[in-house]
């Protein structure tokens, strides 16, 4: 019986594309260390993704990726988006913007969770780290349902 439960899930795993394939984790959005820990380990590249480096605000870099949920029209639970943040385009990376919806509420910017840390090393030094964050709405309060992008990304 054993055997026939092995044999059933490599077939599912084959007509399903690949037995390979494992999906990626979603970022944690109760938990500012575990979602450094989650970024540190480049979770979210297998995102879509902007192609390169492009430029931001302030003469700083970007680079964007989100996961297949982002809908500006309107996201469900579970969409995010992640902003790896550059000292200039062709600097080095310096920190990531996170946001995560967590809630369908109608307060759009409370159901969101943000994140931004300018230290790669130190997951517990976070500039940013809850739901409608204050500093956050000034540029996502005016976005449709907060998303500033959209796939397909550049």
């Amino acid at each position: 019986m054993a055997r026939f439960f092995e044999l059933a899930l490599v077939s599912l795993m084959v007509a399903c594309g690949s037995a390979d394939f494992v999906a990626p984790p979603e970022p944690p959005s109760d938990d500012p260390e575990a979602l450094h820990d989650w970024l540190s380990a480049g979770s979210y590249e297998p995102w879509q993704a902007e192609s390169a480096v492009l430029p931001g605000l302030n003469g700083a870099g970007r680079r964007v990726f989100l996961n297949e949920a982002i809908d500006p029209a309107g996201s469900p639970v579970g969409a995010a988006g992640v902003r790896e943040l550059y000292d200039g385009v062709d600097g080095p990376q310096i920190g990531w913007s996170v946001l995560i919806k967590v809630d369908d509420s109608e307060d759009a910017l409370q159901n969101w969770y943000f994140y931004e840390t300018f230290n790669l090393e130190v997951r517990t030094e976070h500039a940013i780290a809850g739901r409608g964050a204050p500093g956050c709405g000034f540029c996502h309060g005016s976005a449709p349902d907060v998303i500033q992008s959209s796939l397909p990304l550049p």
